[in-house]
């Protein structure tokens, strides 16, 4: 999947209690972490 899709390797992927967090939206991780 790597070799396919470079691009993902630079997009964080956090499971949390509520859910999955894709990639680096600043207002989305507060409003799911914080």
């Amino acid at each position: 999947l790597l070799v396919q899709q470079p691009s993902i390797i630079k997009r964080p992927i956090v499971e949390y209690p509520g859910g999955i967090l894709v990639g680096f939206r600043e207002e989305e991780w507060s409003a799911a972490l914080f």
